[in-house]
């Protein structure tokens, strides 16, 4: 009982320590989606198979074509 009840004060603690965390994820994916919006991309999942940032950049060459990208 002493044990099960320590874990649960941990998992608690721990929750609450990641309520207090910000959301790295959620800012990334803000993040690529203003820059997919500005070139016109989006988002497509690819196979992981060692190749798939090639991969997803051959799909976006195929789709769009090959463009300058200014800055």
């Amino acid at each position: 009982m002493k044990r099960a009840a320590e874990m649960e004060k941990q998992r608690q603690l721990a929750a609450n320590e990641a309520l207090d965390m910000p959301d790295l994820g959620g800012q990334e994916k803000d993040g690529m989606q203003t820059l997919l919006d500005r070139y016109g991309l989006k988002e497509e999942a690819v196979r992981p198979d060692g190749n798939c940032l090639y991969a997803a950049f051959a799909l976006q060459l195929n789709r769009t074509g090959p463009t300058t990208v200014s800055k």
